[in-house]
């Protein structure tokens, strides 16, 4: 039993004192092709927010709307603003299938967000995985949420370390 429950190893408390910033960690100006990317790889099938403006109806008139697209999303990243209609979220409460109705465990909350939010938070997430995957901000051993990480890539360190 003690096998299987073994202390985890101890870290180290990080040191922030001579931290100095990195020039490989400058911040573009957004493009065309991410903001374009953000929009046509969501799926036209995720609900709108109370706008009722889903990225199917986004996808349609990107063609017509390109340079503003790009100028708002530009502005936005650029100014570090995150506009306050944004910040809302209508919340719908679904019960789960085969659950009793009288069971508060039988029901989960799905928040419904902007779809134009999404785009940015798309945008920026993706600009912070590739900024923590060419640096040395992540440890080699950090496999979770990782493009070109596998299952098959931990149990090859495992069998490595041991």
């Amino acid at each position: 039993m003690k096998t299987l429950f073994i202390k985890s190893p101890e870290t180290t408390e990080s040191s922030w004192t001579n931290y100095q910033e990195s020039d490989n960690w400058i911040w573009p100006e957004v493009t065309r092709n991410e903001i374009k990317t953000a929009i046509f790889t969501s799926s036209i099938k995720k609900a709108a927010e109370s706008d009722a403006i889903s990225f199917l109806i986004l996808q349609k008139i990107y063609s017509v709307l390109e340079e503003r697209f790009y100028k708002l999303y530009k502005a936005l990243i650029q100014f570090d603003y995150h506009s306050k209609c944004w910040k809302e979220a209508v919340n719908v409460i679904i019960r789960k299938e085969n659950r009793k109705a009288t069971i508060s465990k039988s029901y989960r909350v799905v928040s419904l967000l902007n779809c134009m939010r999404k785009v940015a938070e798309k945008i920026i997430a993706i600009r912070l995985s590739y900024t923590a995957e060419t640096s040395d901000l992540l440890d080699a051993d950090q496999m979770s949420e990782r493009r070109q990480k596998s299952a098959i890539d931990a149990v090859m360190t495992l069998i490595h370390d041991i």
